[in-house]
């Protein structure tokens, strides 16, 4: 019994260690209570070892709710929209922590995706909200082992980074990112808008998209946060 609690103690987190110790203090009492042996037998001790082992590898193996949460984080800080050579365009600040496995994917050359959504519309007092846009920016993150740099890609520009700090200072910021004519919105007239960021799970490898012991491993996407904002109309003497 020493040696398979130091052996938990080693491989397993804490919550699993309590449930396989539970698990293999309740093998060795069946079997003692049906089998009525001798818990000093070297026999029946070994069988209680090989019985237990099996239950905790495919008992608790499959049972992927006991694991902790995922410690990874998103959040969306700051909104600015803008009107920039007629276009409404975006600056986005986030709050986005990679996980382990996240960090570990990406070091071994798995590239993850990372999707922006802003959704905008205009209320209506009679009918619904009436959608306006609807967009999405979606950047590739990839590390090469050759070069040893980091890599975001956003369509077919991609920008070079030498650590990770810097690529992930970089992917937590969006500058001028235009998503609609300015002229689809009236002049003076409130619109409202949400925006969250996301890793995009369906571009992931597809063992991984199949893997649901590890779902929660792959689970970041922020809330998201609402935004209000109004197109000025250009008064006389504007250019």
């Amino acid at each position: 019994m020493a040696f398979f609690t130091a052996y938990l103690n080693e491989r397993c987190c804490e919550p699993r260690r309590r449930g396989c110790i539970n698990l293999f203090h309740n093998v060795l009492m069946m079997m003692f209570v049906t089998h009525r042996i001798n818990l000093e037998s070297a026999r029946w001790h070994r069988a209680g070892l090989r019985l237990a082992a099996l239950l905790i590898w495919f008992g608790f193996g499959a049972n992927a709710g006991s694991q902790p949460l995922s410690d990874a984080q998103a959040e969306i800080l700051r909104i600015e929209p803008m009107v920039v050579d007629g276009q409404l365009s975006m600056n986005i600040d986030t709050q986005l922590t990679l996980n382990n496995t996240m960090r570990q994917a990406l070091n071994r050359g798995l590239p993850l995706f990372f999707s922006i959504e802003v959704k905008i519309s205009q209320p209506r007092w009679w009918w619904f909200d009436k959608d306006l846009v609807d967009a999405r920016l979606t950047r590739r993150l990839s590390f090469n082992n050759l070069t040893q740099q980091w890599q975001i890609s956003t369509g077919d520009l991609s920008v070079a980074f030498s650590s990770f700090d810097q690529v992930q200072a970089a992917l937590r910021r969006v500058r001028n990112w235009p998503v609609a004519l300015s002229d689809r919105f009236n002049p003076d007239t409130t619109f409202e808008g949400r925006v969250r960021i996301r890793l995009d799970t369906t571009q992931l490898a597809r063992p991984l998209q199949l893997d649901p012991a590890n779902r929660n491993e792959w689970t970041l996407s922020s809330p998201w946060k609402a935004f209000e904002f109004m197109i000025r109309r250009p008064t006389a003497g504007t250019p």
